[in-house]
């Protein structure tokens, strides 16, 4: 009974350190300078913006038009599907909210899906009507 009990703890320990590996390795793709290519909030395209995010160690700061509109800590979680990301905002017009999303990372290509404070995680790079739902897709900056 005792070895059968080995595979079984031996999955505990290495499953989260996988998990942190990739965390650690997404937050390390992330790091630098972002411009926005595109962005809907609530089902409409945010039109003539000019965005650029850049990313430190777990701190991300968004810019529109000039104005920060959103300082972060985030936290990202690569083992779920799609991958999640938190944010406890620390500076803009949402200071001192949660916001939870998804976010996708392909090449020099990278897609955010959150939602408004006390909203609910999305499950797709979707916006609706309402929904208070924000998808940007950004590339890196060379």
């Amino acid at each position: 009974m005792r070895l059968l009990l080995i595979p079984l703890s031996l999955s505990l320990i290495v499953a989260p350190l996988r998990a942190q590996d990739e965390a650690s390795a997404d937050q390390g793709a992330l790091q630098g300078d972002w411009t926005m290519v595109s962005a809907s909030i609530n089902g409409a395209t945010y039109p003539n913006s000019t965005g650029t995010r850049h990313v430190a160690g777990d701190t991300t700061t968004v810019t529109v038009n000039g104005t920060v509109l959103m300082s972060a800590i985030f936290t990202l979680n690569p083992s779920t599907q799609p991958k999640s990301v938190d944010y406890a905002v620390i500076g803009g017009s949402l200071e001192g909210q949660h916001l939870l999303g998804i976010y996708r990372l392909e090449d020099s290509t990278l897609t955010f899906c959150i939602t408004g404070p006390g909203g609910v995680r999305p499950t797709e790079f979707a916006t609706t009507a309402g929904d208070g739902r924000t998808c940007s897709e950004w590339k890196r900056q060379p």
